[in-house]
């Protein structure tokens, strides 16, 4: 059986704060099982290219994400700008990719981050 890509979007309760920057025009990244959709999302880390810094979230289209997080839509982090991917893992539900990322914001995730990620 071939696991194709397709594209869909999904336009189902409020618009979460991390897509309210206006790159809603691409759709993201979806898997199709025959009639079936299943969706990806992602838990990554991203290292800022001029500062040692690292910001761990989870998004559901991880190109788009990054370039959020490059264009300083994203407040928290924008002092922080240019940035690159430097770990990604991917789940079937959204739920996983949270409770991943709360993996890596604790001690143990860190410590297993530095284990996979080259400085």
């Amino acid at each position: 059986m071939t696991e194709s890509v397709i594209f869909a979007v999904l336009k189902t309760g409020p618009v979460p704060a991390c897509r309210q920057a206006g790159f809603n025009d691409r759709p993201a990244e979806r898997r199709s099982d025959g009639d079936r959709i299943e969706f990806m999302f992602y838990c990554y880390v991203i290292k800022s290219i001029n500062y040692d810094f690292y910001y761990k979230g989870h998004c559901e289209n991880l190109e788009i994400r990054l370039q959020q997080h490059n264009s300083v839509s994203t407040q928290s982090i924008k002092n922080f700008i240019p940035f690159k991917l430097a770990y990604f893992e991917i789940f079937d539900t959204r739920d996983e990719a949270i409770t991943r990322e709360k993996f890596f914001k604790s001690s143990a995730g860190r410590r297993f981050l530095k284990t996979k990620l080259v400085p």
